[in-house]
């Protein structure tokens, strides 16, 4: 899959996407891309970024909410931690923005933050519900690593480490 370089190129693309997270060809496709234009072509294509982020981010919290559902109530931690680190590296994965260096850097931080916000929210939801549902002992190592990886997504997401 080519990088797009191109507004209409970069629209097509995301489009194409739609709601569901991109699979590694267009993850590298997007985070090599380029744009032909000015700063008005940046802005308008930084929108359509976040709106893709929103959308995208919004089909992967259904997908965490449904997969826990679906979850025996003897579930193991390790089942748990593997829903939660799947969850986690998706949302990593739709960080390709930032090295995008022909969008300005503050407007790259500024939806970092807002995405990052969003993930550590999400992230410390499932972390309260975790110690109001579970009993004492019985998923102390998911809360455990539930809260460290909300710190590191509190801290800028989880970007080259673990997640």
């Amino acid at each position: 899959m080519n990088a797009p370089s191109t507004y209409g190129e970069w629209t097509n693309l995301l489009d194409q996407a739609g709601d569901v997270m991109p699979g590694r060809d267009m993850l590298a496709a997007l985070s090599a891309g380029s744009l032909a234009g000015g700063p008005d072509s940046a802005r308008r294509l930084l929108e359509r970024i976040a709106e893709f982020e929103d959308r995208v981010l919004k089909r992967l919290l259904q997908n965490l909410e449904r997969n826990f559902a679906m979850l025996p109530a003897n579930t193991s931690a390790e089942d748990v931690v593997i829903l939660v680190r799947r969850f986690s590296t998706s949302c990593d994965d739709l960080m390709f923005f930032r090295g995008l260096t022909f969008i300005p850097q503050e407007h790259r931080e500024e939806l970092d933050s807002a995405v990052t916000a969003q993930v550590a929210h999400v992230l410390g939801q499932l972390l309260r519900h975790m110690e109001c549902e579970s009993g004492p002992g019985a998923m102390d190592d998911v809360v455990f690593y539930v809260d460290r990886l909300r710190d590191r997504w509190l801290k800028g997401g989880c970007v080259g480490q673990l997640c």
